[in-house]
């Protein structure tokens, strides 16, 4: 097994990086530079401020410094206190005290550290990992573990199919695609966020359609479409605009089997409610150039709707809901399914 600890890997920075948290403008969206924030919430900081003020005043200082920073610092910063709390703390500790802290940043560095100690290249391993140290968020430490095992059992076709076959032994009743082992095991195969880092990650060429239909279960393949878009997205450079997402649907209604175009779709959404802080207005439009002659608008907005609430749980996205004036409700509901 690679050693995790050595390259400091990020695992979960991903549900809010790797689709590009940027900035908005008229035209268009793009990556922010985030020197500030990481000057003031800095793992080495961090580390001094714990030492001198505990750990209580180090998670209260990274709340106050981190609410001026966007959500993709946020994350990061929930990284890099989840780092400094493990070595405090240990690892059920650390959880008990970050818990869900932007976006489960905490959680997913947490997991990063826990796992070279336990091993973590099977399902039983995950299962054991997760039910220590978050039971009550058994989805997203599962993603942790997906991020983990691909990485540990290495990114050939032949080892991602068995890693997919330990993820589908952790599959329930109430899977989420995107809160599962399958979600951080797609998305570590696509992107390579642990190999190459947070930040270089996402240009990796690894599944393509034709791979996902042959995969052993309807679950496993109905994910494995889900996370194609945020690939394509890449290739696209991250961009936020109506070219963009044109692109997108057309990848979803072009490259897709008809029955699995709604996970494309809802992939879509998730990438435009990346953004976090995305206008009601503009998640919307986004939605419907994506979407434009198929049935899937409310797929789309449903995913962004949940995704800006994920990285800002005050964030009202009813409007966004409303644009589905029949199904406001089950708008609202499911944009609160991530937060757990």
């Amino acid at each position: 097994m690679k050693t995790l600890s050595a390259i400091a890997p990020l695992i979960g920075v991903i549900f809010f990086i790797a689709a590009g948290i940027i900035t908005y403008s008229k035209a268009s969206i793009e990556s922010p530079a985030m020197p500030r924030a990481r000057d003031t919430l800095s793992e080495p900081l961090l580390r001094v401020i714990a030492e001198e003020q505990g750990s209580t005043s180090t998670i209260a200082y990274v709340r106050r410094e981190a609410s001026r920073y966007s959500a993709a610092d946020q994350h990061l910063a929930a990284h890099a206190l989840g780092q400094v709390l493990f070595e405090r703390e240990g690892a059920e500790g650390a959880f008990r005290l970050c818990g869900a802290l932007f976006g489960y940043g905490c959680l997913h560095q947490i997991v990063s550290q826990v796992s070279p100690e336990r091993g973590l290249e099977t399902a039983t391993d995950a299962e054991r990992v997760c039910r220590d140290i978050a039971p009550k968020a058994r989805g997203d430490c599962l993603h942790a573990a997906g991020h983990s095992i691909i990485f540990s059992r290495g990114y050939t076709e032949e080892s991602a199919r068995e890693s997919f076959a330990e993820c589908e032994k952790t599959v329930t009743p109430d899977f989420d695609t995107e809160q599962s082992c399958y979600g951080g095991a797609f998305m570590e195969y696509n992107m390579r966020f642990m190999q190459e880092g947070a930040f270089n990650g996402g240009h990796a060429q690894a599944a393509t359609v034709p791979f996902c239909l042959t995969l052993d279960t309807e679950t496993a393949k109905r994910s494995c479409i889900f996370w194609m878009a945020p690939k394509a997205h890449a290739a696209l450079g991250f961009m936020y605009n109506d070219r963009v997402f044109t692109t997108l649907g057309r990848f979803c209604t072009d490259s897709v089997p008809d029955s699995y175009q709604d996970a494309c779709m809802e992939s879509v959404g998730r990438s435009i409610g990346l953004v976090g802080y995305i206008p009601n207005n503009t998640a919307a439009h986004y939605c419907a150039v994506a979407t434009t002659g198929t049935p899937f608008y409310r797929n789309c907005v449903h995913w962004a709707a949940r995704t800006i609430v994920a990285s800002n749980t005050k964030a009202d996205i009813t409007p966004l809901c409303e644009t589905l004036p029949d199904d406001v409700p089950t708008c609202l509901a499911f944009s609160k399914t991530f937060i757990r």
